[in-house]
């Protein structure tokens, strides 16, 4: 069985008051657990962790100096890969990628996925920036 939510923010949880703890819906945990975990997955160079060094994403930097210029249907392919592998949570991910038509030097992506929740099934999107030094930015996910 896949657990639902990464240890750290179970612990977390555990911190909180009763009071809290009935506010916080399990649903907003989930969530909230899987945009922190892309947050942390994405602005991780390959190859930097030591436990897994295929951890991460590789970079993407697109600013003066950069060696490369990535596709957006390779950066998709990357990124897609990347959460088969890294978030199992999010069933049947799909990754948009495009140029973002206000500055041309950074990436607009959306992840569109569904998460279960007890025994109900939820759409989630996750939005954001890849900017020109190659790191991600989500959108709020208030």
């Amino acid at each position: 069985m896949l657990a639902r939510e990464r240890l750290f923010d179970r612990l977390s949880f555990l911190d909180l008051s009763d009071d809290q703890k009935r506010v916080k819906k399990n649903n907003d945990r989930v969530y909230d657990s899987i945009y922190r975990h892309l947050h942390g997955l994405f602005n991780t160079l390959r190859g930097t962790v030591p436990v897994d060094p295929d951890y991460g994403i590789p970079d993407l930097s697109m600013g003066p100096g950069s060696s490369q210029v990535h596709g957006s249907d390779l950066i998709a392919q990357v990124m897609l890969e990347t959460l088969h592998r890294y978030e199992q949570r999010l069933i049947k991910p799909q990754v948009e990628v495009s140029l973002n038509g206000a500055d041309n030097l950074s990436i607009r992506f959306v992840i569109k996925a569904t998460i279960e929740l007890l025994n109900e099934t939820r759409e989630v999107n996750f939005a954001g920036t890849i900017l020109a030094n190659g790191s991600f930015v989500l959108d709020n996910n208030d």
